[in-house]
Parts: C-alpha cells; structure tokens; sequence
C-alpha cells in the first residue's frame, strides 16, 4: 500500500522541478516595465554599427526636455555597467521618424551586450505625454558575421 504512496509523491514532484534551468530575465538599472526588443547575434569585434529607427505615433514629437536616449551596457562583475550613450534630443528629424545610424565601441570583444533606452514624447501642447523603455539582450558568437545593431521602436500611442 506504502508503494503507490511513494510512487505517486515523487512523481507529483518531479512534475515541479525544471528540466532546465533558463536564464535570469534581463534587468537594466533606470528602466521601468520595459518593451522587449529581440536582437540577432553579432559576431566578436570591439566595434559594430547602430542603425536607430524611432517612429512616433501622429501628432506626437520628441519631448526635447526629457532624457531621451538609446543606451548600451556591458557585463562587468555580475552587473550591467552603461558604457555608451546615443542622445536623441540634438537629432534633427522631420515627420514621425527619428533615425540615427553611430559606429559604436565595446570596452570587450566578446561579451554579451546590453540595449536599453528611454523615449519621452508628446503632444504639441505637451498635454498628453508617454514614456517609453525599451531593452534587449544581443549575444555574440565567433559564427555571426553581422557587425550591425538594428533596432526599430515603435512609440506607444498615448490613450487618455
């Protein structure tokens, strides 16, 4: 009678424990409930290519007294450390899109890199305003030959 017993708890058990253990969900500093961004793997250099798209919903322009900005970090010692910077405030744009192609550098070759950023947008009035974060992880493999960053955001439409 005990067997079934013993039988049947280990198996509610392992039905609980993980077969794999995933990875710790990416957590840059600053960046409250931040959009997903998905990023191909680069290959190993010091150096790659930022190509920035940013499309703001109609009647919308960039807040320009507001930190707006696409970030990039490095693992250092079990944190991500901001090792770059692109500020969107001094960019010249017309329309609805904001673009910005930068050569950017690594402090290492190899090592994961981090994308972070923060939109802030409004109104012509400044009546309506949104903040947008954003944040991806970008792998880097001997194998990938891309040296380019691509990132297109797409800015939430305020709903008031």
């Amino acid at each position: 009678m005990r067997l079934p017993i013993v039988l049947f708890t280990f198996s509610l058990l392992a039905m609980f424990v993980p077969k794999t253990l995933s990875a710790a969900p990416l957590k840059l500093p600053g960046y409250y409930n931040p959009k997903e961004l998905n990023f191909s793997p680069i290959g190993f250099s010091d150096s790659a290519i930022l190509d920035l798209t940013v499309t703001l919903p109609p009647g919308q322009k960039l807040n320009r007294r507001a930190p707006s900005a696409i970030s990039i970090y490095e693992k250092k010692e079990h944190s991500w450390q901001k090792t770059s910077q692109v500020s969107l405030n001094n960019i010249l744009y017309f329309g609805q899109e904001i673009r910005v192609q930068k050569n950017i550098t690594f402090e290492s070759p190899s090592g994961d890199i981090a994308i972070g950023g923060a939109i802030y947008h409004c109104d012509d009035n400044n009546s309506s305003c949104v903040i947008d974060y954003y944040q991806g992880l970008i792998k880097r493999k001997a194998e990938a030959s891309s040296k380019r960053v691509s990132i297109n955001v797409q800015a939430t439409t305020p709903s008031f």
